[in-house]
Parts: C-alpha cells; sequence; structure tokens
C-alpha cells in the first residue's frame, strides 16, 4: 500500500514540475530565440533574451551585472552621431567599465555580431574632451584605442 501512495504522489509531482534546462550561449541564436530563454556562458554567467517595454526592442541582459546589451548596431557613426543613437532611445553607449565587465562575462559567446567591430564607448579622457575610448573586438578579446570623435565606428546601446 505504501508503495502505490509514494507512486501516484511521485508521478503527480512529475506532472506538475517544470525542469529548467541551461542553454550554452554560444549555441543560441542572438536574433530568433524567444523572450525568456536562459543561457550561459562559459564563464557561468547566465544572459536572458528580453523585450524593452518602452520601445519593444529585443536585447539580452547580463543577469550579474543587470545590464541589457540591445540587438540593434549602427554603424559608421562619428562618435557624436553614435551617443545621439542611443540617446535618442533614452539608452547610452556603454562605459569601458560595461565593455570590461561583459566581456569578463563572455557576452561575445551570445552578442557574436560584436565580433570584428570597432564600437564607441562613452568614455571620454579629459580634460581633451577629443579623445575618446574606441573598443575594438577580434572574436575573443577586447582591445583599446584612444580615437578621435571624428573617425567612424559602430554603436551599441546598453540601458
Amino acid at each position: 500500500m505504501r508503495e502505490l501512495i509514494w507512486s501516484a504522489s511521485c508521478s503527480a509531482l512529475l506532472s506538475t514540475t517544470t525542469f529548467a534546462t541551461t542553454l550554452d550561449c554560444a549555441q543560441v541564436d542572438q536574433y530568433t530565440s524567444n523572450i525568456g530563454v536562459t543561457c550561459q556562458t562559459s564563464k557561468g554567467i547566465q544572459f536572458e533574451r528580453i523585450q524593452d517595454g518602452k520601445a519593444g526592442d529585443m536585447g539580452w541582459e547580463d543577469l550579474k551585472a543587470g545590464r541589457i546589451w540591445f540587438d540593434s548596431i549602427s554603424d559608421n557613426l562619428n562618435w557624436v552621431a553614435a551617443d545621439n543613437f542611443c540617446s535618442n532611445q533614452l539608452r547610452s553607449l556603454p562605459s569601458d567599465n560595461d565593455f570590461e565587465i561583459a566581456t569578463i562575462h563572455g557576452f561575445l559567446e551570445i552578442l557574436r555580431d560584436m565580433r570584428s567591430r570597432t564600437l564607441w564607448s562613452e568614455t571620454t579622457f579629459e580634460p581633451v574632451p577629443h579623445e575618446i575610448l574606441a573598443i575594438y573586438f577580434d572574436g575573443q578579446q577586447a582591445d583599446t584605442d584612444e580615437d578621435n570623435p571624428y573617425s567612424i565606428h559602430s554603436a551599441q546601446c546598453i540601458e
């Protein structure tokens, strides 16, 4: 009699329990993943596919850092145009610290379209406002360079 009771309660528990699966970020499609999909990088950090309530834009949230990296990247912008691109969306360009943390967290595993791009940072070098940090990704690591604001690079906004 005990076995039957245990079996019945166990099967009822199994039929109502959902088992979460953690996906490998390197295997997840950056753009077609459904909202709510969570993946984990090789660094052990989880990213979740989200949709922004303000504009409806899709992105990936670094669940440890709390930053959302949006899908849209705009190319061929000088620094002022890149800053305006993000400001118009009520977002910002990432700082050098944002890039550093995201790289440590393995965000290039999910945001693969950032590879081989040079992206503007919001970080400026004061008191010389004409020197701005640009970040280049070679596919694995980031390299930084001080650049003038009239150079042409890409912009990715964060929140």
